[in-house]
């Protein structure tokens, strides 16, 4: 049995809880700027040497202390976001452009945009013969537009 000593200060669980928080806070991040640039507290870009050292004209002080492997992933990592970022601008043009289309009255794309929406229809509503009648002309090759005037719904 421990003594009952309001001075004496035992662990409990939520203080072992404490700890491994604080251990998880206090993980030391990568280092990826060169040492002269970190001693010196400024932006490093990371080549080898990189522009502050060639700037500073002490290149042979560019120094790292992660390995060549480690930079290559720290590069390939800046690569990659620069590669999402253009995706991301390219994803917004590609629907403007769209966007633009359908309002400019795309042309032959509505149309058969619009074909296709009929037959969607005819296919979800329609009776048994008509359905396998569309389904026939289509996997016979023909096209669409051929398929609904041939039907007279358009």
């Amino acid at each position: 049995m421990l003594p009952n000593n309001p001075g004496l200060n035992l662990p409990t669980a939520s203080d072992a809880n404490r700890n491994k928080d604080k251990d998880k806070l206090s993980k030391p991040r990568p280092v990826t700027s060169c040492s002269a640039c970190r001693i010196r507290k400024v932006k490093c870009n990371r080549a080898s040497p990189c522009s502050a050292c060639i700037s500073r004209k002490t290149p042979s002080e560019c120094t790292y202390a992660s390995t060549v492997e480690d930079r290559e992933a720290i590069a390939a990592a800046e690569t990659i976001a620069e590669l999402r970022g253009i995706r991301s601008e390219l994803q917004e043009k590609l629907a403007k452009a769209t966007a633009g289309k359908v309002l400019d009255g795309g042309g032959e794309d509505d149309e058969e945009a619009e074909a296709l929406e009929a037959v969607y229809a005819i296919v979800k509503g329609g009776s048994v013969d008509l359905i396998s009648e569309v389904v026939g002309r289509i996997r016979a090759g023909e096209e669409v537009g051929g398929v609904l005037a041939g039907l007279g719904v358009r």
